[in-house]
């Protein structure tokens, strides 16, 4: 039988998520030696391979520590081509300009407002209309730093 193969994350990465475990829930020093201890024996996760910094991060987690779901900074659309990441990246520049009006608008709004497109998703813009409303948002870009 074909053992299946496992896969880590780097040292430090590991030894973060088990400071952040130690923190989140709420152990003194010795309490989170103790449990480093239990799960693989040693006291220091500096000294610890990745499997052994695995099993500390699976103890963790039976004790109750959940990682949280990184939030998506500055509403970045995950699955964007290049076209769709240009048009957010302006977009963020320019609607918290002061003199923009439409800042409640999202992108999508904003581009079907001004006739560039009818569809429903940013995802879905057609290569030429993208073209168009990155040519659109440069020039606001261009008229609000006036």
């Amino acid at each position: 039988m074909k053992k299946k193969k496992q896969y880590y994350l780097p040292k430090a990465k590991y030894i973060q998520l088990l400071h952040i475990a130690k923190s989140k829930l709420e152990l003194t020093d010795d309490e989170y030696i103790a449990v480093l201890e239990g799960a693989t024996g040693k006291t220091s996760s500096k000294d610890m391979s990745l499997a052994e910094l695995d099993d500390c991060l699976k103890r963790f987690k039976e004790l109750g520590f959940e990682l949280e779901k990184q939030k998506n900074p500055k509403g970045f659309i995950k699955g964007l081509s290049s076209q769709g990441r240009m048009i957010m990246a302006l977009w963020n520049e320019i609607k918290d300009h002061k003199n923009f009006r439409n800042k409640s608008a999202e992108v999508i709004e904003f581009l079907k407002s001004q006739n560039i497109t009818k569809a429903d998703n940013i995802k879905t813009l057609k290569p030429y209309e993208a073209n168009k409303a990155i040519e659109l948002l440069k020039k606001y870009k261009t008229r609000l730093e006036v």
